[in-house]
């Protein structure tokens, strides 16, 4: 039996329609407020460009909601930037002092985000970059 982090990853690589639609078949949009915790205990979680919004202390309150329903196997699925330390793109520099001045968050960097994710119990398993220029990453997320 295929796994979901396997799962996840055809998904994120396939072109083919059929495939996507044969990956995602019995998938639901179960649509919540991050505000609050959950007990759906649901498998999988994908969260688009959420955190970047936010700072750490809330990034971490929003976590936890989103561990409170989290089944033993479940999965999240992070769709965000990861900045590399330095040499970064001027349009992620542009992004990440956007993300400053507006809402007094930040873009992370590879080491930010396992900090953080390791203040809750979390760490990343997986990362697949999808737009290099802008470092665009899937996250798999998991219970450490």
């Amino acid at each position: 039996m295929e796994g979901l982090m396997d799962q996840a990853q055809r998904l994120a690589e396939t072109d083919n329609e059929q495939e996507r639609k044969k990956l995602i078949d019995g998938l639901r949009d179960l649509s919540y407020s991050i505000e609050t915790p959950d007990d759906t205990m649901q498998r999988i979680m994908y969260m688009r460009w959420q955190f970047h919004d936010w700072p750490n202390y809330k990034c971490r309150e929003i976590l936890q909601n989103i561990i409170s329903s989290m089944a033993p196997e479940s999965v999240i699925l992070l769709d965000e930037m990861i900045l590399p330390d330095s040499g970064v793109h001027y349009q992620s520099t542009q992004t990440d002092l956007t993300m400053m001045a507006s809402c007094a968050s930040i873009e992370r960097t590879k080491s930010m985000w396992a900090d953080l994710l390791d203040s809750v119990g979390l760490k990343v398993e997986k990362a697949l970059i999808y737009t290099p220029s802008i470092y665009e990453t899937v996250m798999t997320v998991v219970r450490e």
